[in-house]
């Protein structure tokens, strides 16, 4: 959080965001509309990261304001101590191709799962489409090609912004099913993450053309009892 006078970006925040997974199975004569239950396995956890920059500062045709090979996450003690499940990894390449040597979405049934917390149909073609192209949504996510549920956020993983409305940027990096560590007061588990952020820059020295800025985040945010944006929150 606050402002660093080494980079462009400003107000910087970082949420580690829960979604439950809203149980619709019922044994008695319960209702979806009376009440949502959640289940206590399979939630869905991402990393919400958000920033403005300056007035002279803009995404540039045909290149990702963040470079997704650029985002790197993991869990521990310290940046220098993630191990095992918690070591840093390549969060958006990872999810973007599902592979079974992957610290997480080793495979698409896995991808597939972590889709169906959230209220819309996702597909590769729709998040990984190069900045400025346009994806076809009808074919390459149909209809009712898995259940999903309508209690999440309608978030859109490593997806980057065509434009920044008030200099703002949100970014939603997916960590995968029941990622996060148990939370501790003690901080001794941290989520952290680094990343790229390159932009066009209206006010600097190239006198015909907009020069590229690139600036590196890097933070840390604790995971603590209570600490994380919970959706579908219900009865257990």
């Amino acid at each position: 959080h606050g402002v660093n006078e080494s980079t462009f970006l400003r107000y910087i925040n970082l949420r580690l965001i829960e979604v439950l997974n809203e149980d619709v199975t019922y044994s008695d004569d319960e209702t979806a509309s009376a009440f949502s239950r959640t289940l206590r396995f399979e939630a869905a956890h991402y990393l919400q990261v958000s920033f403005t920059m300056g007035p002279q500062y803009r995404p540039k045709a045909e290149m990702d304001l963040i470079p997704l090979d650029s985002i790197r996450v993991g869990y521990g003690p310290f940046i220098t101590e993630t191990r095992g499940r918690g070591e840093l990894h390549h969060a958006c390449m990872q999810y973007a191709s599902p592979a079974s040597s992957n610290l997480n979405f080793k495979d698409q049934a896995y991808k597939d799962l972590f889709h169906r917390r959230f209220p819309h149909c996702v597909s590769d073609l729709e998040e990984m489409t190069p900045a400025g192209d346009v994806p076809n949504f009808a074919s390459a996510c149909p209809e009712n090609t898995f259940p999903v549920q309508n209690c999440a956020p309608d978030a859109r993983m490593c997806a980057n912004p065509q434009d920044t409305p008030d200099q703002f940027v949100v970014f939603n990096i997916p960590l995968g099913i029941d990622y996060l560590p148990a939370g501790s007061m003690f901080l001794d588990q941290k989520v952290h993450v680094s990343l790229v952020v390159q932009a066009e820059n209206l006010e600097g020295d190239a006198p015909d053309s907009a020069e590229i800025t690139k600036t590196t985040l890097t933070a840390s945010v604790p995971v603590i009892p209570g600490g994380q944006n919970i959706f579908c929150d219900g009865i257990i």
